[in-house]
């Protein structure tokens, strides 16, 4: 699966792009009628069993992102930029009149595949600014990416519940030990500001003290945490709530910077041995191999862990 980064690194300056959203994502993918029978559940009374790839098997998102794939080499193979995540696509191009083609061919594409996309989600109508897996992307005046207003007010809730107790001790300030929250209230917390990673590129400076305090927290049988226990902030960590309770959206963005990729590399490998090709690129086309390199795992590659995979091990 291809994150925000892929799709950030494929955006140049004045491009025009298009965000697609497949309708009930799963739901379009038929089971197997021999497979069916695997996949029941009861209610009310009744027997139900799914004709389609229902939502919580954790085979499902590999599955799907298979076949996105299928869609997204054919649409390389024209020469779009394009990506996805799961059921998102994004797309991009160069000038109105060739987004307009790509969103015709793609449009052709699935609806030939069966596929329906869900209108109130996409933006069909080119422009240089859409949103996409979360983030605000724009291509102008130069590429970034940056975190909508909406999440931002939201970064902010989560850490002003985070620190709700503190002006039961006063406003003088807090110390150490003295402000205590549950340990789910401060997860559910950082794990938001990690959806935030690519836009806001100082979440891993400004969460280590708040990492280290949920890491105090118990752990029940089975090694996790007991998210249900409370967690004491320490010096540090107050200071990196409070420093994400008041941020701002005037430095919290990510400039795309145009990477030069000279080489394309393709390997493969097996239980017997390993393969790869090696590509130049020049203006942004792939040219034939220049150089192949082959051989077999080695005795002390036996214990290697993709080795030991194919190998079936």
């Amino acid at each position: 699966m291809e994150h925000a980064e892929v799709a950030a690194g494929m955006m140049r300056p004045g491009d025009y792009m298009m965000v697609v959203d497949m309708k009930a994502g799963y739901h379009q993918m038929p089971v197997k009628p021999g497979f069916r029978k695997l996949l029941c559940f009861a209610w009310k009374g009744k027997v139900y069993q799914w004709q389609v790839m229902p939502f919580g098997l954790s085979s499902a998102p590999r599955a799907y992102s298979k076949l996105a794939r299928c869609l997204l080499k054919r649409w390389r193979a024209m020469g779009i930029r394009c990506s996805n995540y799961i059921d998102d696509f994004i797309f991009f191009a160069a000038s109105l009149e060739e987004a307009e083609r790509i969103r015709a061919q793609v449009l052709r594409d699935l609806t030939a595949l069966g596929w329906f996309i869900s209108p109130g989600k996409c933006m069909l109508q080119p422009g240089t600014m859409v949103e996409y897996l979360g983030l605000v992307f724009c291509s102008l005046p130069e590429p970034h990416v940056r975190v909508p207003h909406k999440k931002l007010e939201r970064a902010q809730a989560l850490f002003q519940g985070v620190l709700r107790k503190e002006a039961a001790v006063g406003p003088a300030g807090v110390a150490a030990g003295q402000v205590r929250t549950q340990g789910h209230t401060l997860a559910v917390a950082l794990g938001f500001l990690q959806s935030l990673k690519l836009a806001v590129a100082v979440v891993p400076l400004f969460t280590r003290e708040l990492y280290a305090c949920l890491n105090t927290l118990p752990r029940v049988g089975d090694g996790c945490f007991e998210y249900g226990s409370t967690v004491v902030l320490s010096v540090g960590a107050l200071a990196e709530c409070r420093f994400w309770q008041a941020c701002t959206g005037r430095w919290i963005g990510y400039v795309v910077r145009p990477v030069a990729i000279s080489r394309v590399v393709y390997t493969d490998g097996c239980g017997d041995g390993f393969g790869a090709m090696v590509h130049r690129v020049v203006n942004r086309r792939v040219e034939p191999a220049v150089e192949a390199l082959a051989g077999s795992w080695e005795q002390e590659a036996s214990e290697d862990s993709v080795y030991t995979e194919l190998a079936g091990q």
